[in-house]
């Protein structure tokens, strides 16, 4: 009898496979630390998928990828770790670096590592002046951080490469508007330490 036939089938005892601790813990999916060697087959496997291309570039490519696949599931954490592993490949494509760089500084941005991800914007745009999504990064992260004049910069530079960016013009806005209010929430104080050192002197020339 077919098994698809009857879906009250059960196993007879002895029948399915039944896996030891040892062997559960060694494979892959439930290893609290995945060996760099050993005999593992299931780790050798794994390695081969991610290490087994011809050159630098395309192991690069594949852990950018890996690393868009885990972000599109919401694996933050995990594509990270695909991004940096791409980063010490030994890729010299400087495109390649500038996107695995500014795709670092978008996990760094939904983990608020802020300063984290204003360095891997900076570190892409050396790669390549002309990644918009890395300013844009650079500009958001800076505005989470209050530093309106680094945030501008990165948003300047975006818009300069492309003028009809709406989000680089949001963020420009914003920007803009917080270094305005900031700068009028220094000067109330400034006048009121210069109005309170005023009355200061005066209460102290009557004393004399």
């Amino acid at each position: 009898m077919s098994y698809l036939e009857d879906d009250d089938w059960e196993p007879v005892p002895g029948e399915h496979p039944t896996w030891s601790m040892e062997e559960i813990e060694s494979h892959p999916l439930f290893m609290k630390d995945v060996p760099t060697d050993g005999d593992n087959l299931h780790v050798q496997a794994l390695q081969s998928a991610l290490y087994d291309y011809d050159t630098a570039e395309e192991t690069a490519t594949n852990f950018k990828e890996q690393g868009n696949n885990a972000l599109k599931r919401g694996l933050v954490d995990d594509a990270g770790i695909f991004y940096e592993n791409g980063l010490t490949c030994g890729c010299n494509d400087r495109t390649l670096l500038s996107q695995l760089h500014s795709n670092l500084a978008l996990v760094r941005l939904k983990q608020e590592r802020f300063p984290d991800c204003v360095d891997e914007c900076y570190r892409a745009i050396g790669h390549e002046p002309a990644n918009v999504k890395a300013f844009f990064r650079g500009a958001l992260a800076s505005f989470k951080l209050d530093l309106h004049a680094q945030g501008i910069y990165f948003a300047k530079g975006g818009l300069d490469r492309d003028p009809s960016n709406s989000d680089l013009v949001e963020i420009m806005g914003q920007l803009e508007e917080a270094r305005r209010k900031q700068a009028e929430s220094k000067a109330k104080e400034a006048e009121a330490a210069a109005s309170e050192a005023k009355v200061n002197k005066l209460k102290f020339r009557w004393r004399n």
